[in-house]
């Protein structure tokens, strides 16, 4: 569909002289003039839009064991949500804490009443952004497992391991698409996903598309006035 929008846009001396052509057809000639400054302005909003939202996502990158993450969480009253992980990636939990992580969310209160939990707030919505597809052939491997127990405080002297299945099947024998057994895979998808939230990141994707389908319609629109122009001037000019 292009190459006929596309000759109508480099034909710029008739670009330039078809309004003369529409005088007397107010609505055609209302509707060429806002086509044509969508179809001029919103390639660079959406080039601003794109620039912004690239640069955004790739600074994405910080420690979750820093409390730092987010000026409107660091910064807060009570600082910064967090989760006690006392397992290793296997799974095992060991009796001591062997990480502290931090979550991209303010506390609203010194016992932070407000913070997901390990399991099963931030598993769920590791399993909801990861989605749920199955295979035909991942069905062989089996579902990843977890460890629930990881940010429980532990009541034995011993280590212990317990593993529960979540709905996600294994790619392979390895279950190289699993999370972690602990639970630093699970802080940073909700991390990443509070991040997105605060810039606005998945509107600006919507914004996005949505101005890209108004512009082609705009343009073919325009193309139509402009390949018809001639005709509305016989109309005009008729007794």
């Amino acid at each position: 569909m292009c190459p006929n929008p596309c000759k109508m846009l480099l034909d710029c001396k008739g670009l330039w002289n078809i309004e003369p052509l529409l005088i007397g057809h107010t609505k055609i000639l209302c509707r060429w003039r806002i086509n044509l400054t969508i179809v001029i302005l919103f390639p660079a909003i959406i080039l601003l839009l794109e620039s912004y939202y690239l640069h955004m996502t790739n600074i994405l990158s910080y420690n979750p064991e820093d409390e730092i993450l987010n000026e409107s969480c660091y910064l807060s009253h009570f600082g910064c949500c967090e989760i006690i992980d006392y397992c290793w990636d296997n799974g095992v939990k060991m009796t001591q804490p062997q990480h502290h992580y931090y979550l991209n969310l303010p506390k609203e209160d010194l016992e932070g009443t407000n913070c997901p939990s390990f399991f099963p707030d931030l598993v769920e919505e590791y399993i909801k952004t990861k989605g749920w597809d199955i295979s035909s052939s991942s069905t062989f491997h089996g579902r990843c497992r977890i460890n629930p127990q990881c940010s429980i405080t532990p009541t034995g002297i011993n280590a212990t391991y317990e593993t529960i299945r979540i709905p996600i099947w294994k790619e392979n024998e390895e279950g190289s698409n699993c999370p972690d057994m602990n639970t630093l895979d699970f802080v940073t998808t909700f991390n990443s996903n509070r991040y997105y939230e605060y810039n606005y990141l998945n509107w600006i994707e919507y914004i996005i598309y949505g101005l890209a389908i108004i512009w082609w319609m705009s343009l073919v629109d325009n193309n139509y006035i402009y390949n018809n122009r001639y005709n509305y001037k016989i109309v005009v000019t008729e007794p």
